[in-house]
Formats: C-alpha cells, sequence, structure tokens
C-alpha cells in the first residue's frame, strides 16, 4: 500500500472561548461531522497547527475519516525524540506527543493491518513558563530500605522494581499530571494553562534513546525513620485495628514525611512537594498495605502530598510504555500485590487507581478539592481514558464524551485558574498576603468578604455543591455589561473582594432540598492556598 500525505483538513475549526465557560465536547468518530473530508483524511480535534504550549507532553485527539469498525495504530514521530504509538478505534485516536522547547515538527502516521496508510504533519510550539514555583517530586526511603517496592516476580531486580525504577516511574506519572490539567482546562475555557514541574538537564527517561534533555527532576529523601517505623501498624492507612487494640494514625505517617522534607535543603520555604513512599508493602495477611498514607498538607508554606509505592509496578516508566500498561489486563494477585480499594483487580486499574489517586492527594497543592462529581469523586479510576481511545471497560472508540469521570470539575478548574503555580504571562500580579474570607449572614442574605480575591463560592447542600457563582478575569466584561448579574462591587472588579448573595438567589442553587438540609458556602480565593467552609444553618433557618 502506498503511503501518502494527508491534506489538511480540519473541518472542525478550534471553538474560540474567552468567556471561562467549558467548551462542547469534541466530535465524535460519526464521519458525516465533516461531510467534505474524504476517506482516508487525517484531522486533529484539539490541537491548531502552530499552536503555543508551555509543557512538555500534549494530549492530541484526531480522527481518521472512513475508519467505521477498523482497529489500528498512530504513531507520533518527532525529529529528536523516541516514536510513541498509541491505538486506534474506528479511527478515532488519543496519542500523547513529545515537545521540545521552539517549534516541534510532529508527523502523525496511521497503521492498520501493519501497513501505514498515510500521514499528517502538525506544527506544536512549546515555551516553559519561567518565574513561577514547580510542583517538586520526591521519593520517600526509610533508613535502612533494601530499596524495591512490591512487584510480581517477573517483575522485580534492578531497574524493575528499584529505587531507579521508582524514580522513572514517578516522573512519568507526574508528565501524565501535567498534560491531563493542560487538556482539561483547555476544555473549560482557560487555555492550555497547567502547573511546571522542576526539571534538571539529566539522561532522560522519558524516551528510550538515552539523549539528556530538561526532564523533571525527583529527589531522594532518605528518612530519618526505619522501614519498621514507616511500616507501624500505628500508622497504617487502610486498615482497621482489632476492637481491643488501639486505633491506628495514619496522619503520623505523613508527619514523618514532612519532618524529613522540611530538614532537606532541596526544597525551599514555598515548596509544594509529591511524595512517593518506597517501603509501602501489601502484608496478605493482615489485608493491609503498610507504610502508606494517601495524605496531604496543603495550608502551610512547605505543602506535601504522600502515596505509597504499592501500585507502582503498573505504572509506566517511559511514555512507550503509557499505551501498554494502561492496557495491561494481568489479574493482581492479592498473595503479593494490593487490591487498593478493591477497584485495583487488573493491573491497568491499578495504573488508574495509583497514579489518580496520588494526583487527587497533589491536587490539594493546586487548590484543587473534593467535588460530587468527575475526578475528584473517584473518578481517576477512568484516568487511562483521558489518554487512551481504547481502554478495555469501555466498547468502541473513548471519545471526549465517553470518558467517564476523568474530567475536573467546574470548580476545580475555577480555583487553579488563579492559582500561583499555574500563572502565565500576562496574568495581572498577586497580592502578596494571604487571607481568609469572613461570611456575614444579614437581612437579606449573605456577604462574602476577603482582603484577598474572591474567586468561587460554591453553594452547598449536606456538604455537596448544588451551584457556584465565578469571578474570572475571562468573565469580568460580562459582569461589568450586565450580561452576568452582579452587584456593583463584583461588577467593578476584575476579581472583587467582596460578593453579595441575596437570599432569593441562595434558595435557588442551593435547589429542592429538605428543610433540614445543613447548607454551606466554600469559597476560594485567588492565589491563596486556603478554603473557607461556612455553615448557615438548615434551610428551614434560612
Amino acid at each position: 500500500m502506498t503511503t501518502k500525505e494527508y491534506t489538511a483538513c480540519d473541518a472542525v475549526p478550534l471553538a474560540e472561548n474567552t468567556h471561562g465557560e467549558p467548551l462542547p465536547p469534541y466530535p465524535t468518530c460519526d464521519d458525516s461531522m465533516a461531510p467534505e473530508c474524504g476517506p482516508g483524511t487525517m484531522r486533529f480535534l484539539n490541537v491548531a497547527d502552530g499552536e503555543l504550549v508551555h509543557h512538555r507532553f500534549l494530549i492530541v485527539h484526531g480522527l481518521v475519516s472512513g475508519q467505521k469498525g477498523c482497529e489500528g495504530t498512530v504513531v507520533v514521530h518527532h525529529p529528536d525524540f523516541s516514536v510513541l504509538e498509541f491505538p486506534t478505534v474506528d479511527g478515532y485516536f488519543k496519542a500523547l506527543a513529545h515537545l521540545d522547547r521552539g517549534a516541534n515538527e510532529l508527523r502523525f502516521e496511521y497503521v492498520k493491518d501493519g501497513c501505514s496508510t498515510g500521514t499528517r504533519s502538525l506544527v506544536v510550539l512549546m515555551e516553559p513558563v519561567a518565574d513561577r514555583s514547580p510542583l517538586q517530586l520526591a521519593v520517600f526511603v526509610g533508613s535502612d530500605s533494601d530499596e524495591t517496592f512490591d512487584a510480581p516476580p517477573d517483575a522485580r531486580g534492578p531497574g524493575l522494581n528499584d529505587l531507579d525504577a521508582a524514580m522513572r516511574k514517578l516522573r512519568c506519572c507526574a508528565y501524565l499530571w501535567q498534560a491531563f490539567v493542560a487538556e482539561q482546562m483547555y476544555r473549560h475555557g482557560f487555555g492550555r494553562r497547567t502547573f511546571s514541574l522542576e526539571e534538571e538537564l539529566a539522561p532522560d527517561t522519558m524516551g528510550d534513546d538515552g539523549k539528556c534533555r530538561m526532564t523533571a527532576r525527583v529527589h531522594v529523601v532518605r528518612s530519618r525513620y526505619t522501614v519498621a517505623e514507616i511500616r507501624s501498624l500505628e500508622v497504617v492507612h487502610q486498615w482497621h485495628a482489632p476492637q481491643a487494640g488501639a486505633e491506628p494514625d495514619p496522619g503520623k505517617l505523613l508527619h514523618f514525611h514532612k519532618e524529613d522534607i522540611w530538614a532537606n535543603p532541596a526544597f525551599g520555604a514555598d515548596c509544594a512537594v509529591a511524595c512517593l513512599t518506597l517501603d509501602s508493602h501489601w502484608d496478605p495477611d493482615l489485608q493491609a498495605i503498610l507504610g502508606h498514607v494517601a495524605g496531604y498538607q496543603p495550608f502551610v508554606a512547605r505543602k506535601v502530598s504522600t502515596f505509597g509505592s504499592h501500585t507502582t509496578h503498573a505504572w509506566p516508566a517511559s511514555a512507550a510504555e503509557i499505551a501498554s500498561k494502561f492496557l495491561d489486563t494481568t489479574p493482581t494477585d492479592t498473595r503479593i500485590l494490593a487490591n487498593d480499594a478493591f477497584e485495583s483487580d487488573e493491573y491497568w486499574k491499578a495504573a488508574n487507581i495509583g497514579i489518580g489517586a496520588f494526583f487527587h492527594m497533589t491536587s490539594y497543592l493546586l487548590s484543587m478539592g473534593v467535588t460530587s462529581q468527575g475526578f475528584f469523586s473517584r473518578g481517576y479510576k477512568h484516568f487511562s481514558r483521558a489518554f487512551m481511545a481504547k481502554t478495555p471497560d469501555h466498547t468502541g472508540a473513548v471519545t471526549q464524551a465517553g470518558e467517564g469521570l476523568a474530567y475536573l470539575h467546574r470548580t476545580n478548574a475555577l480555583g487553579i485558574r488563579h492559582d500561583r503555580r499555574l500563572a502565565m504571562p500576562g496574568d495581572p500580579p498577586f497580592t502578596t498576603f494571604s487571607s481568609e474570607a469572613t461570611v456575614e449572614m444579614t437581612d437579606g442574605g449573605v456577604v462574602v468578604s476577603s482582603r484577598a480575591s474572591v474567586i468561587v463560592i460554591e453553594v452547598r447542600a449536606n456538604n455537596i455543591c448544588h451551584g457556584h457563582l465565578e469571578y474570572t478575569a475571562e468573565n469580568w466584561d460580562r459582569r461589568k455589561s450586565g450580561q452576568l448579574a452582579a452587584t456593583p462591587d463584583e461588577a467593578a472588579a476584575m476579581f472583587p473582594s467582596r460578593v453579595t448573595i441575596s437570599r432569593d438567589r441562595l434558595l435557588e442553587m442551593a435547589g429542592e432540598v429538605a428543610d433540614n438540609t445543613s447548607i454551606s458556602l466554600l469559597v476560594c480565593l485567588r492565589g491563596v492556598a486556603s478554603i473557607t467552609l461556612k455553615v448557615l444553618g438548615t434551610l428551614a433557618e434560612l
């Protein structure tokens, strides 16, 4: 079969969105969406040629027309990086593309039945964002550790389940987090905004060519605590002590991490560190994951999130492994490996739960929190759907509409839109102080005020978000013009420090709930890693 160059037919232009509203879902695999594109035409659905981004790995969605009922492979070629392969279903694909600083001339090749049927080029510009605090990565190791983590017998040994392997897997994990946030923020109309990772010039394990590149740095934190102390039942997370025994205190294990990280000169006074506990271990007799705490401490200058290494065996260690790890249906042998949350009975599920739940903990360091829907409502069990057009738990192509709960809730996107660690060139400056919000009941409703700027207010019923108000740079013009309901204070300032919610509007946002329902407000502030939760009372009391 002769290989051809696909024509530049972008039948679905990228949506213009300056309002900060979620973009509509990308087109499905239905070829009728673009009748002017003939069979075999490749188009990119979420990226424009010449687009500028600010992170290293970009999720690209695409479609090759006329492939309904067919499975194939898309091969991503980069002039200075190893090729990457991802599955296609009905011609639809998702692929991760590596980007270097500057102009990246990518070439996407569609392969079906072992034959290349055509290629399409895409130029993406990448410029890292300077002068903002990065997320740092660390592997936490006991003072007497043997520097290995749990793995099946066929994946043990040097480079497989040792400290080096853990560092490579954590690095790959973090780049997946970064790419996921960028794509989600784009969908919410905030551009491809994401956090930076601390990077250094070093041999790059994300590829298989051994070249030195700017790549995520992973610190090794040698703890003052022994493996026995780290694995003590007194600090275990997912275990219930016998009735006669003392209840475990997983907060103590988080304290171990904080102590050792805060004492380490590699981490500054204003750091955010995602820390993988190497010495966590599944004990089948106790049915407990020892040395594991899914923990975080966000509201201090030195922020820490922690997670155990009990699912790390299932994580990819390089970009080339991502697709195969997310498709690996090998059963989890609970005689030697943990089935975390009883949702990790196959390796691909263990990868989703481990990588996703770890990011859940880390998200608290980036002004995100628990939501009743989406990724942080255990949606990370669908994490692989954000990167793959094919997953073991989905029939047909995993289009954007089929990604399940693998999405950022709107309130999470609003929280990180104005987090300092995701700041972009051209953003208004941040205030230099931190502050809590004050919530006051009045005869007419509620007044929320703060020295810092109010970004989002959630109205919660029994602690479940029933509605929210948002104040972003993107909707300021509409507040000023009256297109969005706003008081004079809310319309006068891009980021208001005073928000008034009338009683009628509060009740409307709470919805139809019982009179004894507890109504509360959750307030997020711009550039301030703190959240104010104020219980207003029951619906009847309002």
